[in-house]
Parts: structure tokens; C-alpha cells; sequence
């Protein structure tokens, strides 16, 4: 039996789900008309608490972003015009998108279903474009990259104090490598003025004996 929608949930859904991505007819528009509109459709919306509106447009666009991966930038564009309006719907947005990023890496890799690791790589997609239009800074970003690297796993001493050695090697290679560098070139300046210094033994000696 069909959930009984409110006519609020089905317009925001039409748009969002079927507008903003180009389905059917609504494809022939280029994307940046495409995007232009349904911000200004949104922005008519009755944003008022009782309505549940921003909760309602972040529903939606959380859903574009995990089930259409060529809308994901549309997504992220659409919130970036609504973000100057209305800033709590990118916040319930960025939240919901920590969340779902969190609960599929809780999820152990075998346990872990086909479905939730497409949706991972679709939040973390949308995570990225929301860095493009300005919406999270770069310090954000790196912190959300370094929390999924670092999930599930530890670094033991060992590892730490391998790698610790090798980094210790290669910096010596690079300050040897230049140190003979700075000899050649050392090498170099002095065999120009050695033959510098020859032309001008070699003026002075014409101008002395122009025989």
C-alpha cells in the first residue's frame, strides 16, 4: 500500500528527483537553466517550521546524490544557490552526508552490502562538488579523508618507526644530490671566469702589440 504523500513532498520530490536531473522531457534544457529554475522554485517554498520544508528539501537532495551519480554536481550547484537563503538546509545536507559516511564505514567490508558501498562513493562524490561551489572548506575536507583513512585500522610502531627510517634516507639522498649540484654549478662559475679572465689577457695583449 502507497505512503499518502502531501502535495509539499511530491512537488519537492518532482523537482529534485525528476527536473533537476533532466528526466524524460526535462532533458532537452541545458543544466545551467535546469538548476537556475528549481532554485527559484525552492526559494517559493513555505519555509516555515511547521512545514518541515528544510528537512524536506535535504531528504531529496541526499537522495539525488546517492542514486544518480551524473547528478551529483547538479546536486551540490542547486544547495550552493539555496545555501545564501537558506543556510539550515545545507547544514541538515553536510550533517546527513557525515552520517551516511559514518555508517557504512561502521559496517564491517564483508557485511557490508553492494548497495551501501555505491551509496558511499556517491556521498563522498557529493562531499567533493560541495567542496567546488564553497560549501565546506579545504579543512573539512582533508579531516573527512583522514577519518575514512584512518577507520578501521591503526599504525603500529613498527610501521611508524619503518617509515620514519626510509623518510630519513631519502631526505639524506636529496641533501646530497644537492650538495653536488651546488659543486657543479660552483664548478661551472669558475671555469667562466677562468675564461673570462683569458679574453681579457688576450685584449690587452692586441692592444699592446697591434703587430
Amino acid at each position: 500500500q502507497a505512503k499518502a504523500r502531501s502535495d509539499l513532498y511530491v512537488y519537492v520530490r518532482w523537482l529534485l528527483l525528476k527536473k533537476l536531473p533532466g528526466s524524460g522531457a526535462h532533458g532537452k534544457l541545458p543544466k545551467r537553466q535546469r538548476v537556475e529554475t528549481v532554485i527559484r522554485e525552492l526559494r517559493k517554498l513555505p519555509w516555515d517550521q511547521e512545514s518541515g520544508c528544510h528537512r524536506l528539501v535535504a531528504k531529496m537532495i541526499l537522495k539525488l546524490a546517492r542514486t544518480k551519480a551524473d547528478a551529483v554536481p547538479l546536486a551540490a550547484d542547486c544547495l550552493a544557490g539555496l545555501h545564501g537563503f537558506r543556510p539550515r538546509t545545507t547544514q541538515l545536507v553536510l550533517d546527513g552526508v557525515c552520517e551516511q559516511i559514518d555508517f557504512a564505514l561502521d559496517a564491517p567490508p564483508r557485511q557490508r552490502p553492494m548497495r551501501t558501498a555505491q551509496r558511499l562513493v556517491g556521498f563522498a562524490k557529493f562531499f567533493g562538488e560541495c567542496y567546488n561551489f564553497s560549501l565546506v572548506n579545504g579543512a573539512t575536507v582533508f579531516a573527512a579523508v583522514q577519518r575514512i583513512l584512518r577507520r578501521g585500522h591503526d599504525v603500529t610502531d613498527n610501521f611508524r618507526a619503518a617509515m620514519a627510517a626510509k623518510g630519513a634516507v631519502v631526505l639524506h639522498r636529496a641533501r646530497l644530490q644537492r650538495e653536488r649540484q651546488n659543486a657543479e654549478l660552483a664548478m661551472r662559475e669558475a671555469s667562466d671566469e677562468d675564461d673570462d679572465d683569458d679574453e681579457r689577457g688576450d685584449g690587452e695583449r692586441e692592444i699592446m702589440d697591434p703587430e
